[in-house]
């Protein structure tokens, strides 16, 4: 039984090489590292999009810059 570095519940914690307090890993229960998978799978969806959008953007100007 390890503390969790999160919640700081004692629980079996699996660990992670993040460091989130100087060259220290960062031991993570289950549910906070549910927890942090659904935080990252939520930034590449937002980093998707934002591709997305600039490149239409892109797309635009670039149109309007030839329609001159």
């Amino acid at each position: 039984m390890k503390q969790c570095t999160i919640c700081q519940k004692w629980d079996d914690c699996k660990y992670l090489d993040l460091y989130t307090i100087g060259s220290e890993g960062t031991q993570v229960c289950h549910s906070c590292e549910l927890a942090l998978v659904e935080f990252a799978q939520t930034l590449i969806r937002i980093a998707t999009k934002s591709r997305k959008i600039g490149y239409q953007n892109a797309k635009d100007v670039r149109k309007a810059l030839e329609d001159k």
